[in-house]
């Protein structure tokens, strides 16, 4: 039965179930629309440390290697580089007269290094001014110490060794002044002793001969007169000029300074 107030309850029996409370119309029951299934997939192969080793190896869709084409070496190559084109190393073929031709450039420029550094000093040590200049100071500081070394006992002997140093032309000066030595050393019992200390040839300008050169030679007289027991040392500077004749330096001129 229906009531206008709302629905008869009824008495429920001892023992008896609650009763299931229909929906109503406004509470209807929604029921979800079934998902769409996914599609099966595959299942992947499994992957062993070998097939992993080897699927790194071979990368995917790899081009082929392609070699490069040889390159003869008889033939330069040009590169085009930031500052222009460049060329590589010349052909074997070409070897035999690029390396003189090298090598002669090279030793003109080396040459032109030394010229400008060293100057005219080098190019005169060439042809042998430096050495014939040392071998004529050694000459002349001798033939000094030679010359201006006598005693009033011993001057023949002293007169042989001294024209022995010297040039034709120079022994006849030299005849000048020995009767003037003879005269005074015997009455005044002059002994002399000589020593070169430094001799050095002088510049030559453009007058320089391997066989010619003006030597300075600093010399140093030990005088004794008489019966004195301590020499007078006098220091004197004498300028040789010497010459070269069949390979041996003679005495050409002296000079006193």
């Amino acid at each position: 039965m229906s009531n206008p107030n709302g629905p008869i309850r009824r008495r429920r029996i001892a023992g008896e179930s609650k009763p299931a409370i229909e929906p109503t119309e406004s509470k209807r029951k929604i029921v979800p629309k079934p998902a769409k299934k996914a599609p099966p997939t595959k299942a992947l192969p499994k992957v062993t440390h070998s097939s992993a080793t080897e699927a790194s190896a071979v990368p995917a869709k790899s081009k082929p290697v392609v070699a490069p084409k040889p390159v003869s070496i008889n033939k330069p190559t040009k590169v085009d580089g930031p500052e222009g084109p460049k060329l590589s190393l010349p052909p074997r073929s070409a070897l035999p007269w690029f390396v003189p031709l090298a090598l002669v450039a090279l030793a003109a420029v080396v040459f032109g290094l030394l010229f400008a550094v060293n100057g005219v000093g080098d190019f005169r040590d060439q042809r042998g001014i430096s050495d014939s200049n040392e071998k004529a100071a050694g000459a002349a500081g001798v033939a000094a110490e030679t010359i201006f070394s006598y005693q009033y006992n011993a001057l023949p002997k002293h007169d042989k060794d001294s024209k022995a140093l010297m040039t034709p032309s120079f022994q006849k000066q030299f005849d000048k002044i020995a009767p003037a030595l003879t005269a005074l050393a015997p009455q005044n019992k002059i002994v002399v002793q000589a020593e070169s200390r430094n001799a050095a040839a002088l510049p030559c300008g453009d007058e320089c001969s391997p066989s010619k050169a003006s030597v300075l030679v600093f010399l140093d007289q030990a005088r004794l007169i008489g019966d004195a027991k301590t020499p007078t040392v006098y220091g004197n500077r004498i300028v040789v000029d010497m010459i070269k004749r069949n390979g041996v330096w003679l005495v050409d001129d002296i000079q006193a300074l």
